[in-house]
């Protein structure tokens, strides 16, 4: 447990489709927290691909610095105003 939420350390950005498998095998809802860089959105895509339809998920806002650096506080901020893929997709496309 992390700042008071059950978490999971990927230690970087790569994720294999078994370690997909067992993280959709065991939560139904996700809260996605990446940085906010290439690296970071493109392994939030591939978890969203891969767990959307029977996952509950949510994602982090776009945020400064690393998410490893950042006080207990802000992190906890910025989960509680995660939102789901879908919803962020259509505001940045408005």
């Amino acid at each position: 447990t992390q700042i008071g939420y059950r978490s999971i350390a990927l230690s970087g950005s790569n994720l294999s489709n078994r370690q997909i498998e067992l993280i959709g095998g065991r939560y139904t809802d996700l809260v996605l927290f990446f940085d906010s860089d290439d690296a970071g959105r493109k392994c939030e895509e591939k978890i969203c691909e891969a767990l959307h339809a029977s996952t509950r998920i949510k994602c982090v806002n776009e945020h400064e610095g690393d998410a490893c650096s950042m006080l207990a506080e802000e992190c906890s901020v910025l989960i509680d105003e995660a939102a789901s893929p879908l919803v962020r997709q259509f505001a940045i496309n408005k």
